[in-house]
């Protein structure tokens, strides 16, 4: 079985060929067990797949008995289904992906956050979290590949834990903030308004206030999570539906919504331009897809910046953490070889089974021949030597379980197992659900 991950990114793509793809929430668990259904159909019965969509990404992750070129072709047929045919051209350039080890690294890297636009930042952790659940949820993920995601969040977990990686300014809000100042050089005093009321604008509020703001106004399509954050910040709360009454009064505008399409154009920020006499307003956009049109940045005095706009500011963030990055690296390093450790020992299982059947086989045979006897024996006497008997097999197979386990981790195990196989009269394992051959009841 293979391990593939294909994607696009903020490194690849653009953001609009990112935003074409998008699954809303609504639709997240049909998308999974459709792709898993055009998986199966594709040659293997039984895979394993998960979706991770984030601002800065989308990948599909697969375990599957498939080559990879035929993983590919679903992948991108998918994705023409999904973003219009017209996107193929522009797919085939941007999709990347990464087989069997490198797909392990690439899924472990981005837990860590090494592969985010904002090295260092939080909000992936949660999301692959997520994006595993869903998975989980939706009944398409399979034994590795569930293990793989676990492993993931786990190694996310470390390397915050042990590396500095998460010091200073990794957020895309924060960053997002950091932009506002160079762009007005002072943000002393001026209003902000917050559109949507997620962990990125939660965390954008903190950095604002941090900067000293002069005034915040959250905006959201649920009223009372906009009221909670704006007293939490000692801003005004207002529905979304007012929002273009309210956006002449902003100087800054951060927005980051769940919605599937734009909520503001250009018309909007006219008016309210208008209304500003052409006082400047710096728009930043971090939702995906888009909340507001890109064609306002043509707006004398509208400044306007989008997720892939803030590549630069992350860049310098990311060299500041040069040293932790490295240790984040070895990390993960470390992290795939136990995988792959795991991973090889799967291939134990089948031969342990069949092995642990045939010593237990023979204890079942054993008693049963000594029934009449055992019978007539006081209960607790009887169910002594059948403890008896259990610990003389499990002491014989420790030895044997463990060399085998041990030599399959290390990757040279076939000699192994077919000598067990030989040895012990076992018919050639494939599976782990395989019989061997002793399964019939003894008595």
């Amino acid at each position: 079985m293979s391990l593939f991950v294909f994607g696009l990114n903020h490194h690849t793509s653009p953001l609009a060929l990112r935003e074409a793809l998008m699954v809303p929430p609504p639709e997240l668990s049909g998308a999974l067990r459709a792709f898993h259904g055009r998986v199966a159909a594709a040659g293997d019965p039984h895979p394993g797949v998960a979706l991770l969509q984030t601002c800065n990404r989308f990948e599909w992750y697969i375990r599957a008995q498939l080559p990879p070129a035929r993983a590919r072709e679903e992948v991108l047929a998918w994705m023409a289904a999904r973003g219009g045919s017209s996107l193929v051209p522009s797919l085939d350039t941007a999709l990347y992906e990464y087989a069997q080890e490198d797909a392990v690294r690439h899924v472990f890297r981005v837990a860590a956050s090494l592969d985010s636009l904002v090295v260092g930042e939080t909000e992936i952790l949660g999301q692959v979290q997520a994006a595993y659940e869903q998975a989980r949820e939706a009944g398409v993920i399979d034994r590795v590949l569930g293990m793989l995601f676990q492993r993931a969040i786990r190694i996310g977990k470390e390397v915050r834990e042990k590396t500095p990686i998460g010091n200073g300014k990794v957020s895309i809000a924060s960053i997002a903030v950091d932009l506002a100042e160079t762009v007005l050089r002072d943000i002393a005093g001026k209003t902000a308004m917050v559109i949507g009321s997620g962990a990125m604008s939660e965390a954008a509020l903190a950095r604002l206030m941090e900067r000293g703001i002069g005034q915040v106004i959250v905006l959201n399509r649920t009223f009372e999570r906009a009221r909670e954050l704006a007293e939490r910040f000692r801003g005004e709360a207002g529905p979304l539906d007012v929002l273009r009454n309210h956006l002449h009064r902003a100087d800054i505008i951060i927005s980051s919504t769940g919605a599937p399409e734009p909520i503001l154009g250009v018309e909007a920020f006219r008016d309210a331009m208008a209304r500003r006499r052409g006082n400047p307003i710096l728009l930043i956009d971090i939702a995906v897809p888009r909340d507001v049109d890109p064609a306002v940045g043509a707006l004398e005095n509208v400044f306007y910046y989008d997720i892939d706009s803030l590549e630069s500011q992350a860049r310098i963030s990311q060299q500041q953490r040069a040293r932790a990055i490295a240790a984040a690296e070895q990390l993960v390093e470390e992290a795939v070889k136990g995988f792959g450790s795991w991973r090889r020992g799967l291939s134990a299982e089948p031969v342990v089974i069949a092995l642990t059947r045939h010593f237990e086989s023979a204890r079942e045979r054993e008693l049963c021949r000594m029934r009449a006897k055992l019978d007539a024996l006081p209960p607790e006497q009887r169910e002594l030597v059948e403890q008896v008997a259990a610990r003389i097999v499990g002491s014989l197979l420790h030895r044997p379980l463990e060399a085998l386990k041990a030599a399959a981790a290390q990757g040279d195990a076939a000699e192994l197992f077919s000598a067990v196989e030989r040895l012990f009269g076992l018919p050639r394992q494939n599976n782990a659900e395989a019989s061997d051959g002793d399964s019939d009841a003894p008595c």
